[in-house]
């Protein structure tokens, strides 16, 4: 079981990583062009943090199932799990800028740097914990 949990997380993160292109395009797309706000775009940046939630919950999984923990590496047991939830606490925090009453241009733009530093957090992240 825990094998599979742990190869579940590992493809997981393929479908986050793509949920946050996504998103970033469509953001810097919407500031560039500075057009108004559709539908769709509290949608592609909602899948970020919602790809974020489930990558969350088996990593939670991952890291109870394997007592990780318990681990001497200060890596593997609590730098890689903190880092990530501040990855999700920014993926949030774009997709409640999408929803504010600021001006478009504004909020396309607060919300494309809010998913950059996720992203560049994230890729930070799983770099370290990758062992590369």
């Amino acid at each position: 079981m825990y094998r599979f949990l742990f190869y579940a997380h590992s493809g997981w993160r393929w479908l986050v990583i793509g949920s946050c292109i996504v998103a970033a395009c469509n953001l810097l797309h919407g500031a560039v062009t500075k057009r108004e706000r559709r539908r769709g775009d509290k949608f592609m940046t909602l899948m970020f943090p919602l790809a974020l939630d489930i990558q969350l919950l088996l990593g939670v999984t991952v890291w109870i199932a394997g007592q990780h923990w318990r681990s001497l590496s200060v890596l593997r047991s609590w730098e890689h799990p903190v880092t990530m939830i501040v990855v999700l606490l920014l993926a949030h925090g774009a997709f409640k800028q999408t929803k504010s009453q600021d001006p478009d241009t504004d909020v396309f733009r607060k919300a494309f740097i809010r998913v950059m530093a996720a992203a560049v957090l994230m890729a930070f992240g799983i770099w370290r914990i990758s062992g590369n």
